[in-house]
């Protein structure tokens, strides 16, 4: 599939089977496969805040929500019409989650902190730091969120700690954040929780760490070793996705990773296989086969 852009940003199969494929300088390409019919959304046709589009999220209800520089847009696809969800003008969304009840957790790496939209009642909540209010998040400038299993929240930064937001008890709780800790003074690039109850961040230039909240302890860092081709590739790491099964596929500045979990139960190092060298990876989709 041509898609004339500075980068390919995201890739999601809706529940109608169409491909959104978002890319930097270039808004958003629909692509039936079934059909190969294609159609392109931008800044001067589809409302857009900007083209630079670098996350996208399916609702429950199958409402497609993206997300970049210039805010959030709502995807009514039958109308090519987006309407605008904006908080500034130098709105930047990096990441789109949905919480209990249908809401939806915006992160803004642009100074708006969190946000929440509830679509029950259309109400938008702000959550901003507050200094030495440990309930409040870390910083206004959020890198990306997730949610886990329970549909709590994890948020990380570009520096400090981890953030977890208990949407039960309403309740920020920072980890990772004492000044000895390694994930306090690295630039933190993506976040991932896993079905084991794990985190998974990505680092500009310090690989990939494995993490246990409930202790708030390292398990392991996988860096590149120039010497052990079963190593990471690279150690800037900008997407990392779990499969079905609970493998990860963990893209870099310098190919695909791919780490099988089974390798966790033995006393071996687990070693890593490397895909799609020379190439940067920064979106990742699995399909159904």
């Amino acid at each position: 599939i041509g898609f004339d852009c500075g980068g390919v940003t995201f890739i999601h199969e809706d529940h109608q089977g169409m491909l959104w494929i978002g890319g930097l300088y270039a808004g958003v390409k629909r692509y039936q496969p079934v059909t190969g019919a294609m159609s392109y959304h931008t800044l001067g046709n589809s409302n857009f805040g900007g083209n630079d589009l670098w996350s996208i999220h399916e609702s429950q209800d199958g409402t497609l929500w993206v997300g970049g520089w210039g805010g959030a847009n709502k995807v009514i696809s039958s109308e090519n019409f987006f309407p605008l969800l904006t908080f500034s003008e130098e709105s930047f969304v990096n990441s789109i989650v949905e919480g209990p009840n249908s809401g939806l957790w915006i992160s803004t790496g642009s100074g708006e902190g969190l946000i929440h939209i509830d679509r029950l009642n259309g109400t938008i909540s702000q959550y901003l730091s507050r200094e030495n209010d440990p309930n409040s998040i870390i910083a206004n400038f959020i890198t990306r969120i997730d949610s886990d299993a329970a549909g709590n929240l994890w948020l990380i930064y570009g520096y400090g700690g981890v953030s977890q937001y208990d949407i039960s008890e309403n309740k920020f709780t920072t980890f990772f954040d004492d000044q000895e800790s390694a994930l306090n003074v690295i630039l933190k690039t993506y976040i991932t929780a896993d079905q084991n109850e794990q985190l998974w961040v990505g680092t500009f230039g310090s690989g990939l760490f494995q993490l246990d909240p409930r202790t708030e302890s390292i398990i392991r860092n996988f860096t590149h070793n120039p010497n052990d081709s079963t190593s990471l590739s690279d150690d800037r790491v900008y997407v990392i996705e779990e499969s079905r099964n609970g493998d990860l596929w963990v893209g870099t500045n310098n190919g695909l990773n791919f780490i099988d979990r089974n390798q966790e139960n033995g006393s071996t190092p687990i070693r890593i296989q490397r895909y799609l060298p020379e190439r940067v990876i920064v979106a990742t989709f699995e399909d159904d086969n």
